[in-house]
């Protein structure tokens, strides 16, 4: 078990550091309470967000994706199946971190 998590520990943490970069960068883009119900109110943040917060988790996912790919089709059996749970976890990972940037954007 442990080399099973081992072999998969800098995958898991690129992609935690990512996630924590990328809510790092959604935040400057998060509208503020009180501005919640004001129609317009985060207009501009949208396009800030989507310049540079949006390529944080697209360039990742793509990665994560042909990571799964490789390990996958290079793999016996049992491995596939532990790349591939491995991989769908932290794709949860990173919707979970899209959800929770999308609630503080009063959206």
């Amino acid at each position: 078990m442990l080399h099973l998590l081992r072999s998969r520990l800098p995958f898991l943490v690129i992609n935690g550091s990512g996630i924590v970069v990328f809510l790092i960068a959604a935040s400057k883009f998060w509208i503020e309470p009180e501005l919640v119900d004001m129609p317009g109110a985060n207009v501009g943040n949208a396009f800030g967000w989507i310049v540079y917060a949006a390529p944080i988790p697209a360039v990742f996912i793509l990665g994560d994706l042909a990571w799964m790919a490789l390990k996958t089709f290079k793999s016996g059996w049992a491995d596939r199946a532990r790349y591939t749970a491995v991989s769908l976890l932290v794709l949860a990972c990173w919707a979970a971190a899209y959800l929770f940037d999308n609630m503080h954007h009063g959206v």
